[in-house]
């Protein structure tokens, strides 16, 4: 587990706890009014107490702890898409028969393989052009967020995860999923780079892709 990933994992386990004092807390204001004197003072008491413990978890307890490691972990995200850019433009131009006998031989089956030599050219070039195009997005989108914004919080991530998810929908609307050219290789492979992103920075933030 990443340094960060403890600090998120501290910080939920406190806010589980201010949840539930809060609980106690209220729970305990709504007993007093139906209780005789005495358990109404203690009730009182009881209230006052985890209203205090409240207030200090939420005061002492800094949520902003997490960000500089956030920081590093977009930093390192940022520069691995960049890198998947320049991979997906070199096989874009390179015969997918290749690149299975190269990377995957020992771990295709034959018939998958002959299915996927049989992809045409164009189709593949359009998929890995765009995937390429919207790793770049990525890639600019978290370098804007970088720059722009004052806090990075898990707030600002889980909206570019978001973002990332409706730019997949987007781009599969264009796609009809019926033929294999260029433009449609381009759309799904746009749908995948965005999907493969959303993933890929959920679980760098243990997030619920």
């Amino acid at each position: 587990m990443t340094a960060y990933r403890k600090r998120m994992f501290r910080g939920a386990k406190i806010e589980d706890c201010i949840l539930d004092f809060s609980k106690m807390a209220e729970t305990a204001e709504k007993d007093k009014i139906r209780v005789n004197e005495d358990e109404a003072m203690y009730c009182a008491g009881m209230n006052a107490a985890f209203t205090f413990v409240v207030n200090r978890l939420a005061r002492e307890f800094d949520y902003s702890r997490g960000d500089e490691q956030m920081v590093i972990e977009l930093e390192r995200l940022k520069v691995m898409f960049e890198k998947k850019v320049e991979e997906s433009i070199k096989q874009s131009k390179e015969n997918i028969g290749i690149q299975v006998d190269d990377a995957l031989i020992d771990q295709i089956p034959e018939e998958a393989k002959k299915e996927l030599r049989k992809i045409p050219a164009e189709f593949q070039q359009g998929m890995f052009e765009g995937i390429a195009l919207s790793y770049e997005e990525v890639a600019k989108s978290i370098d804007s967020l970088l720059k722009t914004v004052k806090k990075k919080d898990t707030e600002s991530i889980e909206a570019l995860i978001d973002r990332f998810k409706e730019s997949a929908e987007v781009n599969r609307k264009k796609a009809n999923g019926h033929d294999q050219s260029y433009r449609e290789g381009l759309f799904q492979g746009i749908v995948a780079g965005y999907e493969i992103a959303a993933y890929e920075i959920s679980e760098t933030y243990n997030f619920s892709a």
